[in-house]
């Protein structure tokens, strides 16, 4: 699965888009709009599985009938046919069908010209929104918020963080019904060898880890690494900050604190670790390493346990990552459904993503099979007697930190710190920047360059 795809925008970029440009973009929503061919899927997760949706205006009501059109992420549909299943069951139960259909690649860019034009062809998206996307589609009234079609029972059935996470100006603009925490995954059958039954609860603790592997486990043909990393924001710098504060995010400023303390710790420590990883393990994809097994731990999101388990046959468990007197948080994104503003149906779409929220033949799929947990405290107890069977406990001690962490902020400019964090990052990692408080400075620089430029 490709996660958090680069569709990226800036308020100048979006909005300009969407406002200084009404007759060209007017045409071309026209044509979104009205095709009466499918959208094109994405090649990297084919819409095989569900059934092709019209992009022609909005769903009607026509009496009793009701269609609802709604648009997904690929890998959702292709790896979950359970979806089908479960659609066609809520047409039973209400008489609603929902059509689906696999995001194309330049979806954002879709919804935004339509929003132009007050229609939509979908109903809402399932994908991730929240941080990286929410604010500038709120910006261009692309959005509406879910908060009007949830109940009480629904808002105390989610962690109060991960309402945080998807909450901007005050509404909640995704309904969060699955969630990626980041934790230590690890291999028993290594970390018994080096006398851990576990990974370390410091960072001093996963230091020492790292430095026994690669002392003890090493041959002269073939190195063998403590940990492999990657230098992505939200993977990476941003992760460990979450270890050593409990609120290494500004909300008032929609960015991550790069004044604070914990903001040089948590370089320092990004640069010890990757010390015991690969030397290209920023350009790398993390799992390739891991499955090859010379690695003993890597720092990645919770569903790559069960992604890795079959390559590995089943030595692979999820470990919390370190925590400190401060904080014992980890940085996570949930995932779920939101609701296009300019489409007919937006009660009826808000009604299906919430029925399917609370379908556990769902979360068989989803999770037991695919790795995405829930996020409703509720359907996590469903699950209780899987734990330790077919589910890792760790899947649990990833719920708890997420309980204790603060969500990344949705912002107009989290995306561009987000750049130059990792850019930076790398070079400090590389040593193309002599020290820990030039990287710091860069980042900062830059992302206020890029700001004051995207607010002209």
């Amino acid at each position: 699965m490709t996660r958090l795809q680069a569709n990226r925008f800036s308020r100048r970029s979006f909005l300009g888009r969407t406002i200084g440009m009404t007759v060209g973009l007017g045409a071309l929503a026209g044509l979104v709009a009205c095709s009466q061919t499918a959208a094109p899927a994405s090649p990297t997760a084919p819409a095989t599985s569900g059934t092709a949706a019209p992009a022609q205006a909005p769903a009607q009501t026509n009496g009793a009938a009701k269609t609802v059109n709604l648009v997904w992420s690929g890998w959702i549909l292709d790896q979950n046919p359970i979806i089908n299943k479960l659609i066609d069951n809520y047409a039973k139960e209400t008489g609603v069908k929902v059509t689906t259909s696999s995001a194309p690649d330049d979806l954002q860019q879709k919804v935004l010209l339509e929003a132009n034009q007050k229609k939509s062809t979908w109903g809402g998206w399932e994908g991730h929104t929240a941080f990286l996307n929410t604010a500038p589609l709120v910006a261009a009234n692309a959005l509406a918020p879910f908060d009007s079609y949830l109940t009480e029972a629904d808002k105390k059935d989610l962690l109060p963080t991960s309402i945080a996470e998807v909450t901007y100006k005050g509404q909640m603009y995704e309904f969060p019904f699955r969630v990626s925490p980041m934790t230590m995954i690890y291999r028993p059958s290594i970390l018994e060898k080096l006398g851990y039954q576990q990974p370390p609860d410091s960072w001093d603790g996963v230091f020492e880890l790292c430095e026994k592997a690669k002392a003890n486990l090493s041959t002269s043909g073939k190195p063998f690494y403590g940990i492999v990393i990657w230098s992505t924001a939200w993977y990476g710098l941003w992760e460990v900050m979450e270890t050593l504060t409990p609120e290494p995010f500004d909300t008032n400023a929609g960015l991550a604190n790069m004044d604070i303390p914990e903001a040089t710790q948590a370089m320092d420590i990004m640069k010890k670790l990757y010390s015991y990883a690969p030397t290209d393990t920023l350009s790398t994809d993390p799992t390739n390493y891991f499955q090859s097994g010379n690695v003993a731990m890597m720092l990645i999101y919770v569903l790559q346990a069960q992604r890795v388990k079959k390559a590995l046959n089943g030595d692979v468990r999820i470990g919390r990552v370190p925590k400190t007197a401060k904080a014992q948080g980890t940085i996570f994104w949930s995932s779920g459904a939101n609701l296009f503003a300019d489409y007919g149906n937006v009660e009826d779409a808000a009604k299906f993503w919430l029925w399917l929220s609370n379908q556990k033949e769902l979360y068989d799929s989803l999770w037991v099979q695919n790795g995405s947990p829930p996020n409703r405290l509720s359907m996590l107890q469903k699950f209780n007697d899987q734990k330790g069977k077919d589910l890792d406990p760790g899947f649990w001690d990833a719920s708890d930190m997420q309980a204790h962490s603060q969500g990344i902020p949705n912002s107009l400019w989290i995306a561009t710190q987000a750049k130059y964090t990792k850019s930076e990052t790398e070079n400090y990692l590389l040593g193309k920047t002599s020290s820990v408080e030039q990287a710091i400075q860069a980042i900062k620089k830059q992302t206020a360059d890029e700001i004051a430029k995207q607010k002209q």
